[in-house]
């Protein structure tokens, strides 16, 4: 629920840090070094509380299903390798397409 509700909240949040963004970065040059450091801190600001939430749905739904089971940490160790490969595969795949069809 709290995903669900952070992403209705997502377009309000990005819109703050954006007039954030313009409010600090009015009185610097656009090639200041300072600007990109800004606009990293402030992305990450906003996509830190899903990143964490979405991060600690597979342990606690894996310890509510099965809390007094050992073996359980090999098969979810298993199953979150295969989601982060998946997901660097799916990174990685789609900026080489993305880079193949915006300049082939």
């Amino acid at each position: 629920m709290a995903i669900g509700a952070y992403c209705v909240a997502t377009p309000t949040l990005f819109t703050l840090i954006q007039s954030v963004y313009v409010t600090l970065a009015a009185n610097l040059s656009p090639a200041a070094p300072g600007l990109l450091v800004l606009r990293v801190a402030l992305g990450a600001s906003v996509l830190l509380v899903p990143t964490i939430l979405m991060g600690i749905t597979l342990p606690l739904i894996a310890q509510a299903l099965n809390p007094f089971s050992d073996r359980l940490g090999k098969a979810i160790a298993w199953l979150y390798a295969c989601n982060t490969g998946g997901a660097a595969l799916g990174a990685l795949v789609t900026s080489y397409l993305a880079s193949f069809y915006c300049h082939g």
